[in-house]
């Protein structure tokens, strides 16, 4: 039989130094571990804040090509209506498709009569009482004589009597804009919201654009109506 050894001092020492030994290892693998982890939730954040910025550049991108399309439907709308009634709904229309309004309307300045006479709007059959009175209101020809829109976020503010007209309209909130063709006065347009509304830029740009757009081929049609 072989001898047996007995384990002696200098293997207490070697166990000892092997056991420090594995614990720098495990220690060391614990903390590239850790390390690693918080690596991966650094990338995974910066992922999810790529994937962000791309969704939103994706829809900014979606907004303006609508936008695009519904100034495309204006020039069409302008070169291919029968008059200015069916050209002014199909404006109308794109407006409140891309400004998520409520109401478009618009009130014709009569310049012989110096007074609006006519109105026309998406979705208007006959005109009430309440259209009426906004478009002989004070509010309307101040719009009118105006260099620049008129932008309420809540006409039921109060102190603001002026308001009231589109208040009674069903309006809290619109967009009053003066429309010009070579310095002459065309007609004042609106566009209504039901409940308060914080305009953007893009909702001021696209209503403005849209403004002088009609008022240019409104004027070309009033110059072109038989007497």
């Amino acid at each position: 039989m072989p001898e047996q050894r007995v384990p002696g001092p200098q293997d207490a020492e070697h166990a000892g130094s092997f056991d420090r030994y594995s614990y720098d290892q495990l220690f060391a693998y614990a903390h590239d571990l850790r390390t690693l982890y918080r690596e991966e939730a650094a990338l995974r954040r910066e992922l999810e804040r790529r994937v962000a910025e791309l969704d939103a550049f994706q829809q900014q991108l979606r907004q303006q090509v609508n936008d695009l399309l519904a100034l495309h439907e204006v020039g069409l709308a302008i070169n291919s209506a029968r008059d200015f009634h069916e050209m002014f709904d199909h404006i109308a229309q794109s407006l409140v498709y891309t400004t998520r309004a409520n109401h478009c309307v618009l009130y014709l300045w009569n310049q012989t009569l110096q007074a609006f006479d006519s109105q026309v709007g998406f979705g208007i059959y006959r005109e009430r009482t309440e259209d009426v009175a906004l478009r002989e209101s004070a509010l309307s020809r101040f719009i009118l004589e105006r260099a620049e829109p008129i932008e309420v976020t809540d006409a039921a503010v109060p102190g603001h009597p002026i308001y009231q007209p589109a208040l009674d309209r069903g309006w809290r909130a619109f967009l009053g804009v003066p429309m010009n063709s070579r310095g002459v006065r065309v007609g004042v347009l609106y566009a209504g919201y039901r409940e308060p509304h914080i305009f953007d830029d893009r909702e001021r740009q696209l209503t403005r654009l849209v403004a002088e757009i009609s008022a240019v081929a409104l004027h070309r049609w009033q110059l072109l109506e038989p007497e």
